[in-house]
């Protein structure tokens, strides 16, 4: 079995976060990168976008944001047995353990710490969304 890591192009990301300027960095970013990508602003409106129809593959979302943080928004998702299967990615600015092991005891996929390389987080998307795959024969 090969380890190879694939890039699904056809892939639809949900970024969630209140900070204008990550949004449109990540947004071009990961939209130069062959990604479907929306963006909204808070926890609350990720939740209304999915309610309305627009189910996403993955989601990328800010740790802290007002109205419902992503922590929030992550146990919301996960008590629906319509979203409770997408993965979602954390972000943050906080580079520590604590915020880290907080996102993996709520069934976050990963953690993407904001000072690293938008590569970086690519790299985290195609490993999640592969072993997603794996998990669910996809």
């Amino acid at each position: 079995m090969s380890s190879k890591l694939t890039h699904d192009k056809h892939m639809n990301i949900l970024l969630v976060d209140d900070d204008p300027i990550f949004l449109k960095l990540a947004s071009s970013y990961l939209t130069r990168t062959g990604y479907t990508v929306r963006c909204t602003e808070s926890g609350k409106k990720c939740l209304e976008s999915i309610d309305n129809g627009d189910m996403p593959d993955i989601i990328i979302m800010d740790y802290m944001m007002p109205e419902m943080n992503g922590i929030e928004t992550l146990d919301e998702l996960h008590s629906n047995d319509l979203t409770k299967h997408i993965p979602v990615i954390i972000t943050s600015i906080h580079d520590e353990d604590e915020k880290l092991l907080e996102a993996q005891s709520h069934k976050a996929f990963g953690y993407f710490y904001k000072g690293s390389s938008l590569d970086e987080l690519s790299i985290k998307i195609i490993r999640i969304v592969n072993e997603h795959k794996l998990c669910f024969n996809l």
